[in-house]
């Protein structure tokens, strides 16, 4: 299993290059100081086995090895958070003119662009990928353990979701990842041989709580692999409207909301879960599962039973409610009870739709604009204001819902920031237990790749041919590109040794595609593009 983050970055100061340039100039040859090898495009290979580059729409992502056990992959998450950490430090250093440079662990944009980003999941299968039906309705209701928590940016309310990414997703399945965004993403890259396939998610989310993202990646993991061998009783969790289920799921705090099966009857989130714990448990004890699934299944129940209990009762530990809890605390700070948000909630969806259909320049709608006397919209507040003469509310009260609105967001963001952020500091003043026992030491995973599998032949590749520039390195090979040419393969995920080839075909793959690849590679150093 494997996960890549997708973050969010800011700058500001006097820079004088373009924020492309910082980022796949400067951030890059900050990464380029460290042991690597080239991936062939923008980015790079490092010695822990994972991958850094740049993404489409210009943000930093990073991929985590291939790791065993959940353990190994929040180890090797972490390794990778520090890893930007780090570098973000090093382009501040190499770019004077930069007063700072923020990364977050963020899922949504507040600015304005309707931007999200992901944390994708892979998840290898031996034989064929899961039926989506089956896979789906654990997809829409493991959000009430692994949802980042936030706000529903398409919304012009202060709307708190457990998933903020939910909003955006719009179809069951898809095989896009920049658009039509599904809950099952149907791509089939296995990046390995033979009868390997990887299942690859786009729905999660970029997770700060150990044990959130342990679960997350547990549970699933788990679940595809009996979805794989068709032991999924269909009747107990085929959902009938899968995406308006995620969505209601995704808007209930309390964990009391209902979605129909595909048989008619209506089940909670909860209810889901359990399905899927029961079929854990029915197997637990067999050879089919992992030597580590008891212990996933145990903590999957304890914390089942805590949501069903008092959802706030994890407020200590997972995202979606210690940022409620901290967002609650907030408004009663600025003088605005939390359960009049809902009314608040209406009332802004009201006049920022009239504003919309009256005001064709795009100017952004204010407190003092909307009450103005001379307003665009001065009917619509007048008949909010009739509206209001029954409720403990005044429109009076807008600047301050809307300020306040703005500050919940930038909190919201501030949240993952790397390097001071609000979950960092929260963590570090001891008032979180979120951390999971039976991670081994962050530091360490940094420089060195796991134990077993493919990830451990990569790392250990870039460690001894990093610094050489004859070597490009992918998920399953190594080419060397000076004369003679030779591509090593260690396309079985459970390789442990790199199996070199100088011409002929490979097993799995013909040596023509890669002697193109390789006379490419040549072409571009010739011409100097690095």
């Amino acid at each position: 299993m494997g996960i890549e983050t997708e973050y969010a970055c800011s700058f500001t100061g006097a820079v004088s290059v373009s924020r492309e340039a910082l980022l796949k100039q400067h951030l890059m040859s900050a990464a380029r100081q460290r042991p690597h090898l080239p991936d062939g495009g923008s980015g790079v290979f490092f010695a822990n086995g994972s991958r850094f580059y740049i993404d489409h729409g210009l943000h930093p992502e990073m991929s985590t090895p291939e790791c065993p056990d959940p353990w190994e992959l929040v180890r090797y998450a972490r390794a990778g958070d520090q890893t930007v950490r780090t570098l973000t430090s090093d382009l501040k250093k190499r770019h004077p003119s930069l007063e700072e440079a923020f990364v977050f662990r963020s899922n949504v944009d507040y600015s304005g662009t309707n931007a999200t980003w992901g944390c994708h999941e892979s998840y290898l299968c031996r034989r064929n990928l899961p039926r989506p039906e089956d896979l789906i309705p654990h997809l829409c209701s493991r959000i009430i353990f692994t949802g980042a928590g936030g706000f529903n940016t398409l919304s012009p309310g202060i709307e708190f979701v457990i998933s903020p990414r939910a909003p955006h997703l719009q179809q069951d399945v898809s095989g896009a990842s920049t658009h039509s965004r599904g809950i099952f993403h149907s791509k089939d890259e296995s990046l390995a041989s033979g009868k390997f396939k990887r299942l690859h998610l786009l729905c999660g989310e970029c997770n700060c709580s150990d044990r959130a993202l342990w679960l997350k990646v547990g549970t699933t993991s788990l679940i595809t692999l009996l979805a794989e061998r068709g032991k999924i009783p269909a009747a107990e969790v085929h959902l009938a409207q899968p995406l308006q289920a995620i969505q209601i799921f995704a808007s209930d705090p309390t964990l009391r909301a209902t979605v129909r099966r595909i048989d008619g009857r209506t089940v909670t989130a909860l209810d889901l879960q359990r399905s899927y714990l029961e079929t854990v448990g029915r197997v637990l004890k067999s050879s089919v599962l992992p030597d580590w699934a008891a212990e996933v299944y145990h903590e999957w129940c304890r914390t089942l039973d805590a949501l069903e209990q008092d959802p706030e009762s994890t407020a200590d530990a997972l995202d979606w409610s210690i940022k409620l809890a901290l967002y609650r605390q907030h408004a009663e700070r600025r003088g605005v009870p939390w359960q009049d948000l809902r009314l608040w909630n209406n009332i802004l969806k009201d006049l920022q739709g009239a504003w919309s259909a009256s005001v064709e320049d795009g100017t952004p709608m204010t407190a003092q604009s909307a009450l103005a006397k001379r307003s665009p919209i001065r009917h619509c507040v007048n008949d909010i204001r009739r509206s209001l003469r029954h409720e403990d509310l005044t429109l009076d009260d807008l600047g301050r819902v809307l300020r306040l609105r703005a500050e919940l967001f930038e909190i919201d963001t501030r949240y993952g920031l790397l390097g001071g952020g609000i979950f960092e500091i929260l963590d570090e003043q001891g008032v979180l237990c979120h951390q999971v026992h039976g991670v081994r030491s962050v530091d360490q995973a940094i420089a060195e790749p796991p134990s077993v599998g493919r990830a451990q032949v990569r790392g250990h590749l870039v460690q001894e041919l990093a610094g050489t520039g004859a070597y490009v390195c992918q998920w399953d090979t190594v080419m060397r590109t000076d004369d003679p040419p030779r591509v090593g393969y260690f396309d079985n995920p459970f390789a442990t040794e790199v199996r070199w080839e100088s011409s002929g075909e490979s097993p799995s793959r013909p040596m023509e595609i890669h002697h193109d690849f390789i006379r490419m590679l040549r072409r571009r150093r010739a011409s100097g593009d690095r």
